[in-house]
């Protein structure tokens, strides 16, 4: 958006309001990832702590996704759970098959006590 502009917006329009609160939010996202970037090199536990800001003002919205997330398979499981119990029934038709590596061993390795 700010890439795209041609001349600047006028004063005290809402363009150039929320442009400057745009502005606000990446330098606010810059200073959160360059803060990430300095803690680890000093302290690594703090690093990890400093990256985990970073990650809430760069992408506030992910908390929220891996919430929905988790409740469209918590949903699912459910559907799937309430269709009801498990059933296993045999195969009727099915018609028995010989094992061929049984039947390569057999002819390979004579049987002991037999010649």
């Amino acid at each position: 958006m700010l890439a795209s502009l041609q001349a600047p917006p006028k004063v005290g329009s809402l363009q150039e309001w929320v442009l400057i609160l745009l502005q606000y939010k990446l330098e606010d996202i810059e200073h959160a990832r360059l803060r990430a970037v300095v803690q680890v090199l000093v302290d690594k536990e703090k690093g990890v702590d400093a990256f985990e800001d970073y990650m809430k003002i760069a992408f506030p919205y992910l908390e929220g996704r891996k919430k929905q997330q988790k409740e469209e398979a918590m949903k699912g499981l459910m559907d799937w759970i309430n269709t009801g119990p498990l059933k296993v029934t045999p195969m009727q038709d099915a018609q028995r098959v010989k094992s061929r590596l049984r039947e390569q061993v057999m002819t390979r390795v004579p049987r002991p006590g037999r010649k």
